[in-house]
């Protein structure tokens, strides 16, 4: 393999993984630009939608229809989460830092009982293209790839259509952008809220039924997910949708970089360091105004 063949590799595979931080920092933005809290579950609900669809899947269920129960239960999770730990009355008084707190205690909790349900073996799909692994030259791009590509641009495409041309999706905006406004025209915020969980959890389902073919889930690999997905929001700019994804490949290729010329074990350290000198010198972000 050439070294330009070595470069288009580690591009590839930088912006795949690019494409899943931006799913579920998109799931952490929707979230944070409603209610302010930066939802600590939302790696769980990655984890959750891909071993819910490969329970399903290995009892004998379609592939399709696998992927749809999977998706649908882990939002009924995230609205779950929303009324019986957030909408109650203690958290409605609570500051900004204990409701993340309580997210953060969470994430423990549904990891923890997943470990009990599940165990720590590793759970797998199949791709959801049964064809070979695709060649361009000595360059290999797993058929799961395109998958997640198309993936992000879908979710992308319905999520600017809910926020331009829905009731719902104007509502969530108002209560993002003004949201003493949105009150006084009778937008609930606390609806708004709920519905933004609805969305996160669906959001972090959809990147784990994507990412499950190519990389296998298990109970632990949620607080990692966060922490990524929180990484490219606060990179590309949280208030954004496409500031996320514009830092979730920022992300992902420079892990890429690192782990394909420098070493695997300094790819976690790279991502930081970008967090932390973006951080220097845009702290609002790449694309935030």
């Amino acid at each position: 393999m050439t070294i330009g063949e070595q470069i288009g590799q580690v591009i590839i595979s930088g912006l795949t993984m690019g494409s899943i931080y931006a799913i579920i920092g998109i799931g952490l933005a929707v979230t944070y630009n409603v209610t302010r809290i930066f939802n600590f579950c939302q790696g769980e609900f990655v984890m959750i939608g891909g071993m819910l669809s490969a329970s399903f899947y290995s009892l004998g269920l379609s592939l399709p229809l696998s992927i749809g129960l999977a998706i649908g239960i882990t939002a009924i999770i995230g609205a779950a989460i929303w009324l019986l730990f957030l909408n109650r009355p203690f958290a409605r008084h609570s500051s900004l830092v204990t409701l993340i707190l309580i997210t953060v205690a969470l994430s423990i909790v549904v990891s923890g009982g997943v470990y009990i349900g599940w165990g720590t073996p590793f759970r797998e799909l199949p791709s959801f293209a049964n064809i070979s692994p695709i060649r361009l030259g000595e360059m290999i791009i797993d058929p799961q790839v395109p998958w997640i590509w198309g993936g992000l641009l879908a979710l992308v495409v319905g999520l600017t259509f809910l926020f331009d041309h829905t009731l719902l999706g104007k509502g969530l905006r108002a209560c993002s952008e003004q949201p003493i406004g949105a009150r006084l025209t009778g937008i609930n915020p606390r609806s708004m809220a709920f519905f933004s969980f609805i969305l996160a959890s669906l959001t972090g389902s959809i990147a784990g039924v994507l990412v499950i073919p190519l990389t296998m889930t298990s109970f632990g690999v949620g607080l990692g997910y966060s922490i990524k997905g929180l990484l490219a929001a606060m990179v590309g700019g949280i208030t954004k949708i496409h500031g996320v994804i514009v830092g979730g490949m920022i992300l992902g290729l420079v892990e890429s970089l690192a782990g394909g010329f420098i070493s695997s074990t300094y790819m976690d350290a790279a991502g930081l360091a970008v967090l932390i000198i973006l951080l220097l010198y845009r702290p609002e972000g790449i694309l935030r105004n």
